[in-house]
């Protein structure tokens, strides 16, 4: 819960009218333990009441198998350098584009009081719930997977330069002084690969 307020993911709604309290997907939160001993808390909204869209607002492309076998191929003849990167909270970091239908939640019981303890500015109304317009895409959102598809195209792009594979949109390419530096998307999860690890280090950075 600490997460969604750093980062800014929920605006408080005051009085929510009947239209915003009917399309509010209910919040839950499932706490597991992983193989490691670690736990894990992983909070999603229930979207399968929203209203459906067409395929390339919700569908987000993910790396061609054979993409990943060339792609392979290259690395082992070229002898490049290898990490995996996993995106943390990735879809936390998606934000809801102007002019798409606002996207709400509710919470309550325990769920509802913790928050409210966290950032009292949430109330909780009538029945025990609490409220809230996305600012960000959660997992559970129909659309999510494609606004952080979005989201990681711009960031990949537009700010740090790299070139989308005209045959597969989850290969970048970007040409740097020490050599080639390939990304492969696949969801939050990166395969970055490069003959200079010091351009590995330097995308891991960033």
């Amino acid at each position: 819960m600490k997460l969604f307020i750093k980062e800014g993911v929920f605006e408080n709604i005051n009085n929510p009218t009947d239209e915003e309290i009917k399309r509010a997907l209910r919040m839950h939160c499932f706490i597991t333990e992983k193989r490691d001993g670690r736990i894990k808390a992983r909070a999603v909204t229930d979207g399968r009441t929203q209203t459906r869209y067409l395929e390339e607002e919700t569908y987000s492309p993910t790396v061609r198998l054979e993409s990943i076998m060339l792609s392979s191929l290259i690395v082992a003849v070229q002898r490049r350098h290898v990490r995996v990167i996993d995106i943390k909270g990735a879809f936390l970091k998606a934000r809801v584009p102007n002019g798409m239908e606002l996207l709400f939640v509710k919470m309550e019981g325990e769920l509802a009081q913790m928050m409210n303890r966290l950032q009292p500015d949430f109330q909780i109304h009538s029945g025990g719930f609490m409220y809230l317009k996305c600012v960000k895409a959660l997992y559970g959102h129909i659309e999510a997977t494609r606004l952080l598809y979005d989201d990681l195209n711009r960031s990949l792009t537009e700010k740090m330069g790299f070139v989308r594979n005209s045959y597969d949109p989850c290969i970048y390419n970007k040409k740097t002084k020490d050599g080639n530096i390939t990304v492969c998307t696949h969801v939050d999860d990166l395969r970055v690969s490069s003959i200079s690890e010091e351009c590995l280090i330097k995308f891991i950075l960033i």
